[in-house]
C-alpha cells in the first residue's frame, strides 16, 4: 500500500514514514468526548512546557528536526507555531471537524508532522518521493494548491499564509451590521428581532420563538452591551491551521465580538463585566445570518 521511493531514501536516510488506516470514523459537527480530550490535552502540554520559552523550544526534538528543514524553503514549521498558540498564547485547540481536529491533536501531542486523506478518493498504491516542483494537488477546502494568489501577513513571529476566502466588501458590511443589529435587539430585549436576525440551525436549539423568549427572560442576563467587534481570519483558512489577523485591504465574514454583562447572580459561562465571543455567521437564501456565539473560532 505505501512504496517509498530510493531516491527519497538516499536524501534522507533514516527517514520515517507511516501510516494509519481508519475505517467508519465519525465526523459529526459536536462530540462532548473529544471536548473532554482537547481540554485535556491543552492541560498536559501547558503543564509540560511550563516553563519554556519560544527558542527552546524549538530546540527540542523533534521540532528542531522540522525547524532545520523548513528554513530551507524560508518556512516555519506550523505545528510549532501551534503550539506556541497552545501553551504561550493560552489559545484553546479550534472546532472544525472531529476528523481534523483528532488529527491536529495528535500533531500537538507528537510534534511529528500529519496528513489526512480520504481513502475512496486514494489510488493505491501509495507513493512517497522527492518532489519535482510542478505537482498539483487538492486542499482540504477543495482549492488547488499553488493555483492562487495567496495573501501573506506578519502576525508576530511568524508568516501566516491565508487560503482563498471568497469573501467581498459587500459580504463584511452586512456581517457587520448584522452582528451590531443582532447585539441591540438583545440590548433592548427585543427578542422577536433577534430572532429573525439568526439562522436556521441556530433557532433549531430551540422549540419555538416562545421558548426561546422564555430563555432569554429567564436567564440570569440582566443587561448586555455590545463594546467593539474585532475581525480575523480562522485557522482551516490558513495553512498554517492558526488564527491570524487580517490583511489589509482583505475583506473578513469572521468577528470576535466584545460586549458587557451585567449578571444576576454567578454564571459557569459568563463574567460579570467584559466578555467576548466568536460570532458564527451562516448565510441562508442570499442573507446573512447569526449562527450563535463562540468561544473559540
Amino acid at each position: 500500500m505505501l512504496l517509498i521511493s530510493e531516491k527519497l531514501k538516499t536524501a534522507y536516510p533514516g527517514g520515517l514514514i507511516g501510516a494509519v488506516l481508519i475505517k467508519n470514523a465519525s465526523n459529526s459537527e459536536f462530540n462532548t468526548r473529544l471536548e473532554k480530550k482537547k481540554e485535556e490535552l491543552e492541560n498536559d502540554l501547558r503543564t509540560k512546557y511550563e516553563n519554556i520559552n519560544r527558542s527552546d523550544l524549538s530546540l527540542t526534538e523533534p521540532v528542531r528536526t522540522y525547524v532545520n528543514y523548513y528554513k530551507r524553503f524560508k518556512k516555519t514549521y506550523h505545528v510549532l507555531l501551534q503550539l506556541e498558540s497552545i501553551i504561550l498564547k493560552k489559545k484553546s485547540i479550534p472546532n472544525v471537524a472531529p476528523l481534523v481536529e483528532t488529527m491536529f491533536m495528535a500533531e500537538l501531542k507528537n510534534l511529528l508532522l500529519t496528513a489526512g486523506h480520504d481513502m475512496d478518493a486514494v489510488k493505491l498504491p501509495i507513493r512517497v518521493d522527492l518532489s519535482r516542483g510542478n505537482e498539483r494537488y487538492i486542499l482540504l477546502n477543495g482549492q488547488e494548491k499553488g493555483s492562487y494568489q495567496s495573501a501573506t501577513v506578519e502576525k508576530e513571529y511568524e508568516e501566516v499564509h491565508i487560503l482563498p476566502l471568497h469573501i467581498t466588501p459587500d459580504d463584511q458590511k452586512e456581517v457587520e451590521e448584522l452582528i451590531y443589529d443582532y447585539f441591540n435587539a438583545l440590548e433592548h430585549k427585543d427578542y422577536l428581532n433577534a430572532w429573525e436576525l439568526m439562522s436556521t440551525k441556530y433557532k433549531s436549539k430551540y422549540k419555538d420563538f416562545n421558548a426561546y423568549q422564555n430563555t432569554q427572560q429567564n436567564s440570569n442576563i440582566e443587561s448586555i452591551k455590545l463594546t467593539g467587534i474585532k475581525g480575523y481570519i480562522p485557522p482551516y483558512k490558513t495553512e498554517e491551521f492558526i488564527t491570524a489577523e487580517v490583511p489589509e485591504g482583505v475583506p473578513t465574514i469572521w468577528f470576535e465580538a466584545y460586549f458587557e454583562l451585567k449578571l444576576s447572580r454567578d454564571d459557569p459561562i459568563w463574567v460579570n463585566g467584559e466578555n467576548e465571543r466568536f460570532v458564527i455567521v451562516e448565510k441562508e437564501d442570499g442573507v446573512w445570518k447569526i449562527g450563535g456565539l463562540a468561544s473559540s473560532p
